[in-house]
């Protein structure tokens, strides 16, 4: 298989998010598969070396062709969607809520909102997207069981060593560096033979409350420093999947962590199991640690540190996920829409042979579009013959179609005018919940809907037409719901009608181009 790791517009750099890719990365071209990295600046990458080719990209016409190309964080999703359908299934595998980037309006918007196949790496990213209406497929990415192993040097005597990431800044504030510092002050004044010991890529922070401080450790020296700590610390509030935890749960350490919502460790901290979970307070989370050392002098800390390693090599290693990853690409790429021919209108004229091979390029956008927007009832303007409603409701076959045409032959066509289109979509929907409505949506001023979740524009080709069209479609679109409008590129009319009404519309919606045949433009309605 052939697959992009797209890095453009962020880069490859010193930290966790890349070395999950890089990782990844290596393993798939292990297992015998294309891999490459598209990035817009140099490797700035060193903890491991890069095993799969790292290319440059300036211009979008020279971006490889692939099977899969995958996003790999919110600042890549929109150069996903917009570099050209030969670059294959558009995935964004989701592994941290970056709300760092963008807040949480935009992130529903112009992250979970567009057509992109979504994997996350944990259960709590998984339950998120849920809580927004959105299905996703949990991929990890896998531990490395040969690198971090338990060396038997860990002892259970007294000083009790409390280890922990240290982290600065914004990434320092989401990891709650700042309650492991003073949780560890709190206890020292209280507990006497307790330590603190941190690692992280910044320079040491030369603070009283931490006894050892490892910067940029090798992966030797992390295994080592894992083995001689007795607790880890982890109460972090924004995680995709939380690493270093995981790392020390292999080495049979057991963890303190919080009921965070993004915790980043459902996966592998089980209450009174392999660690102990306290409330998402920091008093409860000092009174959890405290508690914990208890258990250091009770022999129930071993306990839980044998069931650690057992949790962690039960989410499979870097090669058994990377090969699930592959079979979910797979299995999603088998099953991308084609279009049936035999739903084409006898005697329809526009359908000649350049046109049909064209409906392989054109239709599957909006299946895509459609089958990730997942709307319980959707509108369309302009059905025509059905072609599209068609191509939406093999996406979604469960939802309330409703269908807008004046049937007046101006923009479908003569089929229009003498009834023949209408006729032929009706029978090539008969088996779905449609309703089909005769109506010029130039002369009205609502539709009569309200609460729509997805509206389809392919109505008026001219640029007050579409404009008025948009209107309408506003006004009976529910907030948070998208109006996908056709023939952006195809039509210069369309375009600068499109265009005109975003600037006007630019403070209540966000949109999205999406390179396609004709182009299309998805806009989410915000207020």
């Amino acid at each position: 298989m052939k697959i992009l790791f797209n890095f453009l517009n962020c880069g490859l750099g010193n930290n966790g998010g890349c070395s999950t890719i890089v990782n990844s990365a290596n393993t798939l071209a292990k297992l015998g598969h294309d891999i490459k990295i598209i990035s817009s600046a140099k490797n700035k990458f060193t903890w491991v070396p890069l095993e799969v080719p790292h290319l440059i990209i300036e211009d979008f016409n020279k971006v490889p062709s692939a099977d899969v190309i995958i996003a790999t964080g919110f600042n890549t999703v929109k150069s996903t969607l917009d570099l050209p359908s030969r670059c294959g299934l558009k995935c964004h595998w989701i592994r941290a809520w970056e709300h760092w980037m963008m807040n949480e309006s935009e992130i529903i918007s112009k992250i979970l909102n567009v057509p992109t196949f979504k994997i996350v790496n944990s259960i709590c990213l998984r339950d998120k997207l849920k809580k927004h209406g959105i299905d996703s497929h949990i991929i990890r990415p896998g531990y490395d069981f040969d690198k971090i192993i338990p060396l038997g040097i860990r002892t259970y005597k007294e000083p009790v060593i409390l280890g922990a990431l240290y982290r600065e800044s914004v990434h320092g504030e989401r990891k709650r560096t700042q309650w492991v510092l003073d949780a560890a002050t709190n206890i020292k004044s209280n507990t006497e033979n307790v330590k603190l010991w941190m690692f992280g890529s910044e320079p040491n922070p030369n603070l009283e409350v931490i006894d050892r401080y490892v910067r940029l450790p090798s992966m030797t020296k992390k295994n080592s420093f894992y083995n001689q700590v007795n607790i880890w610390l982890a109460p972090t509030k924004s995680e995709g999947l939380h690493l270093p935890p995981a790392e020390a749960m292999l080495t049979k350490c057991p963890i303190v962590g919080t009921s965070a919502e993004l915790s980043g460790m459902q996966e592998y901290l089980i209450h009174k199991k392999t660690g102990l979970i306290s409330d998402n307070t920091f008093d409860s989370f000092v009174k959890t640690i405290t508690k914990m050392i208890g258990f250091f002098y009770s022999g129930k800390l071993q306990e839980m540190g044998r069931s650690c390693r057992k949790q962690i090599l039960n989410l499979g290693s870097r090669k058994d996920n990377m090969k699930k990853l592959v079979k979910l690409l797979e299995n999603n790429i088998s099953k991308n829409f084609q279009f049936d021919k035999k739903i084409i209108m006898p005697g329809d004229k526009s359908a000649t042979p350049e046109r049909i091979s064209q409906y392989k390029q054109y239709y599957p956008v909006k299946y895509n579009i459609c089958k990730q927007q997942n709307p319980k009832i959707m509108i369309e303007i302009g059905v025509r013959a059905g072609y599209s409603a068609w191509t939406f409701l093999q996406a979604c076959p469960n939802m309330k179609y409703i269908g807008i045409d004046a049937n007046n032959g101006k923009f479908g066509g003569q089929g229009g005018k003498d009834g023949s289109y209408s006729k032929w979509a009706k029978n090539i929907l008969k088996p779905y919940d449609v309703t089909l409505i005769d109506q010029d949506t130039q002369k009205v001023d609502k539709l009569g809907f309200s609460q729509i979740d997805f509206i389809h524009v392919d109505g008026d080709h001219t640029s007050e037409g579409v404009q008025h069209d948009l209107d309408l479609a506003y006004e009976a679109v529910k907030i948070g719901g998208t109006i996908l409008v056709d023939d952006i590129t195809y039509i210069e009319e369309v375009k600068i009608g499109v265009n005109i009404w975003l600037r006007k519309m630019n403070k209540f919606i966000t949109s999205t181009f999406i390179e396609s045949f004709r182009g299309e433009m998805l806009i989410t309605r915000n207020i």
